[in-house]
C-alpha cells in the first residue's frame, strides 16, 4: 500500500472491549483481521458491480457528453485501474482494504471519488464505517471467539 491512505476507525464500544480484551490476553488476531480484510474487499468490490456506496446510495449518473466520450456508461471505469487495484491487507493487529490507484501526473483520484458523489470504500465522509459494516465486522469478532 502507498503511504497516502485514509485511516478510519472503528467506534463501537462493544467491539472495542472484545478487542482490547484479546489484546490482553496476547491473541493471535490474523485468521479474524483476514477475515475482515476480505469482508471489506468484498464490499468494496460489490459496490462497483451495483454503482451505489457501500452504505447503499446510488452514485451520481454520468453525464450524457461523458457517455459519449467513453463509449459506455459503467460509472468508475475507465481502464479498470482502481477497481483492480482494490485490496486486502491484514497483520496480527489490523486489518484494512486499500486502493492504490493514481493518475499518469500522480493524482490520487480514488480519494477525490471516495470523498465526492461516488464512494466506494466502506466508509462515509466522516469516517466512519457504515453501520452495517461495523455490525457485520462484529459479528465476524464474536464468532472469532466463540470458536476460540
Amino acid at each position: 500500500m502507498a503511504d497516502d491512505f485514509i485511516h478510519v476507525e472503528v467506534r463501537d464500544e462493544e467491539l472495542q472491549r472484545l478487542l482490547t480484551s484479546l489484546r490482553k490476553k496476547g491473541q493471535d488476531f490474523t485468521p479474524v483481521t483476514a477475515e475482515i480484510s476480505n469482508y471489506l474487499y468484498n464490499e468494496s468490490d460489490e459496490a462497483f458491480d451495483e454503482e451505489r456506496s457501500v452504505g447503499g446510495v446510488p452514485w451520481q449518473r454520468l453525464a450524457p457528453e461523458t457517455i459519449k466520450a467513453k463509449g459506455h456508461d459503467r460509472i468508475l471505469w475507465d481502464q479498470g485501474t482502481m477497481r483492480n487495484s482494490l485490496a486486502p491487507e491484514h497483520d496480527r493487529n489490523k486489518a484494512i482494504v486499500g486502493v492504490n490507484a493514481h493518475s499518469e501526473d500522480g493524482f490520487p483520484y480514488p480519494v477525490w471519488h471516495q470523498f465526492g458523489n461516488r464512494p466506494f470504500l466502506p466508509f462515509d465522509a466522516d469516517n466512519h464505517l457504515y453501520s452495517e459494516t461495523e455490525d457485520e465486522i462484529l459479528t465476524i469478532v464474536k464468532e472469532f471467539l466463540r470458536d476460540w
